[in-house]
């Protein structure tokens, strides 16, 4: 027998074993007994369990898609049936997801769900997309909310890939491979080629930086302190104070002097030291310097045009002297507040 039992009799010599294979979930009974027929004997009806049979709820509902985008803002779908074909989940997004009409392909994955009845799981891919975008992800319904007896959400990111593409640059394709990066050097509004076609650049990471600084009214002197400061002239591309250039006189690792070749501009200003590679850091806790200005007269004030065009100069202490670099607004103390254009 099947247990190992010797025995002459045929029918106990016999094991009948029954595979019966669900192809997708189902939530009701496939079937309710199975008939076994034999030519010397009557039907046998073998009645099968029911409670073996069936298996999860299929899925069921409504679901949504929340796309992110670059600046990490999302935006939802609609609601989408759970059966709902591949081109109507696209559409779906195209009309709701910020950014994303005609920049994305949608298809369903077959392979891990051949039927719909037992997962969704489709495939959205990004294209002409030329910016970082967020994970998308599935969430429920609202009218009906997404159902089953377990929901799976899986998200799969794959990279387009590591190459940054960009506009040839002419002339580049002349030159062999080289660590360092070509730019488009023009004059005016026309291009240049470069000496030797060397038109690369070189980045340094700043050093050196200002921590403090004193200014003297009376002579004009800037004296500024700080680690790491270029410790010649040489090193040193300009200095600048209130809209005027200084004048170096002495420079080390920790500090430097300088005289300044204007009357300083009101208003509230900082130093700025620019080496030859690039502009010295200043410290966050440097406090910015008020310089005051004043007018003393302004002439003609006599025998002056009611319609305007009359040519006023104003006399006074620090005021600005470089109309390129200044933002100058004149108003007349009159009953008018006439305007006074510089």
């Amino acid at each position: 027998m099947a247990n190992g039992t010797s025995t002459t009799n045929q029918t106990l010599g016999t094991t009948h074993i029954f595979h019966i294979a669900l192809t997708k979930l189902i939530n009701g009974v496939s079937a309710i007994n199975t008939l076994i027929a034999k030519s010397t004997t009557a039907i046998v009806a073998v009645a099968l369990p029911d409670t073996v049979q069936k298996s999860s709820p299929p899925v069921s509902g409504k679901f949504r898609i929340r796309c992110i985008d670059g600046n990490g803002y999302y935006s939802d779908t609609d609601d989408i049936n759970y059966n709902e074909n591949a081109r109507w989940i696209q559409h779906a997004v195209e009309r709701k997801c910020n950014k994303m009409y005609d920049k994305v392909e949608i298809w369903r994955d077959t392979v891990k769900c051949p039927y719909s009845e037992n997962c969704i799981a489709f495939w959205m891919r990004y294209v002409g997309k030329n910016e970082k975008v967020g994970q998308a992800s599935i969430i429920s319904g609202v009218a009906t909310v997404l159902g089953g007896n377990t929901t799976s959400k899986q998200n799969v990111t794959v990279p387009y890939g590591k190459n940054l593409f960009y506009e040839p640059i002419p002339f580049e394709m002349l030159r062999t491979y080289e660590t360092q990066p070509q730019v488009i050097v023009t004059v005016g509004d026309n291009p240049a080629v470069c000496h030797n076609l060397t038109c690369h650049f070189n980045y340094s990471v700043p050093q050196g930086e200002v921590t403090a600084y004193t200014y003297t009214t009376a002579t004009k002197v800037l004296t500024l302190t700080g680690t790491n400061l270029p410790a010649n002239a040489s090193l040193i591309r300009h200095v600048e104070f209130a809209h005027s250039k200084c004048s170096i006189s002495a420079s080390s690792n920790t500090s430097l002097t300088c005289t300044l070749d204007h009357i300083p501009v009101c208003g509230s200003h900082l130093p700025n030291l620019v080496a030859k590679q690039g502009s010295v850091n200043s410290s966050a806790s440097l406090s910015a310097t008020v310089i005051g200005c004043t007018a003393t007269s302004i002439a003609p004030t006599t025998q002056l045009n009611l319609l305007g065009g009359d040519n006023l100069t104003i006399t006074g202490t620090n005021l600005p002297w470089n109309m390129a670099t200044s933002n100058i607004d004149i108003t007349l103390s009159d009953a008018q507040s006439t305007k006074c254009i510089p």
